[in-house]
Parts: C-alpha cells; sequence; structure tokens
C-alpha cells in the first residue's frame, strides 16, 4: 500500500507540474493535450465552461472533444469537497469531509498501524448549455485505495426537470508504467426520472484514477424555475461483489441510494451538491 501511494503522488505531482506547462500554452493560440489534440482559446474555455476540470481536458479523447468543443457554454454553479474513507483497525468504516489541505497533505494523517484513510476530490458543477442545462460530477482518488471492486457514481435531482440526453460516463487512469488510458466500459447504467447513475469496476492495478458522469436536463413543468440543484455522488464497494449486485440501487435528489441487501458493501460518499439561480 505504501508503495501505490508514493507511485501515484509521484505521477499526480509530476502530472500537475506537466499541466502547469501545458496551461501557459492557452494565452496563445492553441493548446495541446496529452493525445495530441489541438484546442484553440474558445474550444478550451468552452469545456471550462461545460464542467471539464483541466485534467480531463489535458486527457480528453477526441470523441469527447467533438462532442463538446463548439457548444454554447457558461458555468454556473460548482462545488467542490473532499472527502476522507477511514478504515480503522476494529471497527466499521466511515467517511468524513475535510479541507483541501488536508487531502493534499495525506501522508501527515496517517495513523500508521491503527487506520487507514484513502482521500477522494469530488466536483459537481451545473452550466448554461444553450436551451439546456447540463448537470456534471466528477471524482478523483488522491490516494489509491485497496479495494478495487465495482463503484458507482451518480447524479440525482427533484423532478422539476428530466434528462434530456445520453448518460455519458468516462473514466481515466493510469498504469504502471505512468500511461494514462481513457475507458468507457461500464457495467450498469441509469437514467430514471430523478437521476442517472453508472456502475464500473476500478482497474486493478491503478495509480491515479478520475471518473466522470454528466447529462443535459429540460424543465419538466410549466412553472418559471427560479432556481435548479443537483446532487453529484459516489459510492466506493470496500468489499468483493458483483456487477449485479452493485445495481442494486436507486438514484433520487439525496443521490444513491444503497439496497439493504449491498449496503454494507460500500463507503458511501456524500453528496456535493451544486445548485444555480437561473430564471427558466
Amino acid at each position: 500500500m505504501k508503495k501505490n501511494k508514493i507511485i501515484c503522488t509521484l505521477i499526480f505531482s509530476s502530472f500537475v507540474l506537466l499541466f502547469g506547462l501545458k496551461a501557459s500554452e492557452v494565452s496563445a493560440h492553441q493548446f495541446t493535450n496529452y493525445y495530441g489534440i489541438q484546442m484553440t482559446n474558445d474550444e478550451y474555455f468552452t469545456l471550462l465552461n461545460l464542467g471539464f476540470t483541466d485534467d480531463e481536458i489535458y486527457y480528453m479523447d477526441v470523441d469527447t472533444f467533438n462532442d463538446n468543443k463548439n457548444l454554447d457554454s457558461e458555468l454556473i454553479a460548482q462545488t467542490n469537497k473532499y472527502y476522507k474513507i477511514v478504515t480503522p483497525m476494529y471497527g466499521t468504516n466511515y467517511v468524513t469531509e475535510v479541507s483541501q489541505s488536508e487531502a493534499l497533505n495525506q501522508s501527515q494523517n496517517q495513523i500508521l498501524g491503527q487506520v487507514t484513510t484513502y482521500y477522494l476530490n469530488e466536483i459537481s458543477t451545473i452550466s448554461a448549455n444553450g436551451s439546456k442545462y447540463r448537470y456534471k460530477d466528477t471524482i478523483s482518488w488522491l490516494t489509491i485505495p485497496d479495494d478495487k471492486n465495482y463503484d458507482i457514481i451518480a447524479i440525482g435531482f427533484i423532478n422539476s426537470v428530466y434528462i434530456d440526453s445520453l448518460v455519458y460516463y468516462k473514466h481515466t487512469y493510469a498504469d504502471s508504467s505512468g500511461a494514462w488510458h481513457n475507458s468507457t466500459l461500464y457495467y450498469d447504467k441509469k437514467s430514471t426520472s430523478l437521476g442517472g447513475s453508472v456502475v464500473y469496476k476500478l482497474p486493478d492495478p491503478f495509480y491515479g484514477l478520475s471518473a466522470m458522469i454528466y447529462f443535459d436536463v429540460s424543465k419538466n413543468t410549466t412553472d418559471t424555475l427560479t432556481s435548479i440543484a443537483m446532487c453529484g455522488d459516489y459510492a466506493h464497494s470496500n468489499a468483493n461483489l458483483t456487477q449485479y449486485q452493485a445495481a442494486n440501487h436507486v438514484i433520487n435528489s439525496g443521490g444513491i441510494q444503497l439496497d439493504s441487501s449491498v449496503y454494507s458493501y460500500y463507503d458511501d460518499i456524500p453528496c456535493a451538491y451544486a445548485t444555480a439561480l437561473v430564471n427558466w
């Protein structure tokens, strides 16, 4: 476990330094990402306004880029949360929100021989996307969990809106050599009246990983909406289970609701709520 954390930290730190150099090119005429995709300033900032993080843009594949680069967009809400999953030597796991400082300096917060902690960053965004709004959620592992099973990423909302697009999903991960890969492989996908979710399996091993889910919503009422809200949510499996067991959940405005048959198999991350004032 220590070795994995060290490798992950080195890769993450190298990536931050590398991206810092690449991002400076945005002030010029174009930016080139990890896969050689050249983006203009306008395209780059369009992606930011759609809620894509710097990391996601740097590792973006050509299909995602082409699908989003020309959209009329404006980022209107963003929530950035850091969570710690604690595995005590005795007792049950628990999850707590922590500061950015603690999450990014996690090596100072290990109580060796007593507990193991894993850190996760979650960012939920709402963007104006033409006549629709886009809900998006991104998670990034800041330390590598020991358990690599079927995790769930989801977005929930109330029924004043409905999903008016495909439910898009992707995870990006680094292998032992430091090479990064994109994957859209999933084992269950839900699109319901109160949200969307995806079950995917964590690669084993991996040395850095982020996952995202997003979709567009339209209004589901004739009333004027003055605010809209979404819950970006994540559930990490801490025990072996099947893809069919992982599908035993529903989504609503409170996020992922796990069936009682699988509840004990998961570390249930709190919702990262994003709310925006609108006149819709």
